[in-house]
């Protein structure tokens, strides 16, 4: 049985400078996220636009972004890595 877990896929320390931080501009540099050749999923276009305009609003909004104290409460599950909640506060750019 061989089972791929993709949830450190994105985050290789020999192919990126700093693969724990978020950096958008950083490109898919031969990304695993959506798959690959007639695998590749039908749907990458409509998510990368989807999270551009996301991303965009938010800039747009607020001036920056604080993480809240407290201890980050990561997901256990084999198939996905990430936080259960990350709780932040928006500082807007007009009061």
């Amino acid at each position: 049985m061989v089972m791929l877990l993709l949830a450190s896929g994105n985050r290789d320390a020999t192919r990126f400078a700093e693969p724990d931080r978020f950096d958008a501009p950083r490109g898919s540099q031969s990304g695993l996220a959506f798959g690959h050749g007639v695998h590749f999923c039908l749907g990458a276009a409509l998510t990368r636009l989807e999270a551009r305009c996301m991303l965009e609003e938010l800039t747009a909004r607020f001036v920056r972004f604080e993480k809240l104290p407290g201890e980050i409460e990561w997901n256990i599950a084999v198939h996905a890595r990430g936080p259960v909640q990350l709780l932040f506060r928006a500082i807007s750019a007009t009061p």
